[in-house]
């Protein structure tokens, strides 16, 4: 959770940014953040006046604030992850987050796309099973890229532009590069 919000506050801003542009009513935002009206009325006042949001609820993407905003929530998502990650996969030297999450433009439709930088590559079974603990956990959908160094290599070699994808991603714990 942020430092300078209630977890209410934190819940009614995550909603607010995971609709994306879909139309969404004050009524079923604070029935899906388990807030009032009246916090979200609050809330998505202030981010009307700052340019976050549009009418209704929607979000105005065109602005890196509101990118950014979404960025900092998805960091903060993020962070439990991490050392579930850590712990399944035992030689993990790197995690990264690439794709919607890691520009801001995620709904709550989107998928979580991250990167496990490994000394030795785990199994797909082993990261299936790491999938499938997320997505119980977490209620995420997500599909994990488990690289070591051959791997990281043909990708660079086989697929250029997924390669600068991952290399330009947003690492969140440790390096992809040794």
């Amino acid at each position: 959770m942020i430092p300078f919000m209630t977890g209410k506050q934190f819940r009614v801003l995550r909603e607010i940014l995971d609709h994306g542009n879909e139309r969404v009513s004050v009524a079923d935002t604070a029935k899906r953040a388990n807030a009032s009206k009246a916090t979200v009325s609050l809330i998505a006042g202030r981010l009307k006046r700052s340019g976050i949001l549009k009418k209704n609820l929607e979000l105005n993407l065109s602005k890196f604030t509101t990118r950014a905003l979404k960025i900092v929530i998805n960091a903060y998502r993020l962070s439990p992850l991490i050392p579930l990650i850590k712990s399944s996969l035992k030689d993990a030297r790197g995690i990264g987050v690439y794709g919607s999450w890691a520009d801001g433009t995620n709904t709550r439709k989107s998928d979580l796309d991250l990167w496990a930088r490994c000394k030795l590559a785990p199994s797909l079974k082993e990261v299936a099973a790491l999938e499938r603990v997320i997505r119980k956990r977490y209620g995420i959908d997500v599909q994990i890229l488990a690289l070591d160094d051959a791997r990281f290599k043909a990708l660079k070699e086989s697929d250029s532009n997924f390669y600068h994808a991952i290399a330009n991603s947003k690492v969140v714990w440790g390096t992809l590069y040794d």
